[in-house]
């Protein structure tokens, strides 16, 4: 039993897997868990995360630090191109992986 069971309305979370069991609700994952999460991905160079967390910082500051939006639909074109852009990088640079095992997965040794 849940307090959010018949929830209809966004949900803002930690993208933690129960919360997706609620299927009524349209879902977002809260902005400072993705960009902790890029911060990782950072920290591990990758590419494709240092390019989203710069755009994502970017678009925050375009929008006066998320109190209003971004003017223009010229610009949204271009905002969404570059969106489109990060994410083609980050599917070369990680594919998806369909196969999920529990836990954290291992850390691969790095050769230098």
């Amino acid at each position: 039993m849940s307090v959010l069971k018949n929830y209809k309305n966004w949900a803002v979370h930690d993208c933690y897997a129960t919360y997706f069991t609620f299927e009524d609700c349209k879902h977002a994952v809260c902005s400072a868990h993705i960009l902790r999460e890029l911060q990782a991905l950072k920290e591990q160079n990758s590419v494709w995360a240092v390019d989203m967390h710069d755009f994502l910082m970017e678009l925050y500051h375009q929008t006066a630090q998320g109190t209003k939006s971004i003017n223009g639909m010229e610009n949204r074109a271009i905002w969404r191109a570059k969106y489109a852009q990060i994410c083609q990088q980050a599917a070369k640079e990680e594919p998806y992986n369909a196969i999920r095992t529990r836990g954290k997965p291992k850390q691969r040794q790095k050769f230098t």
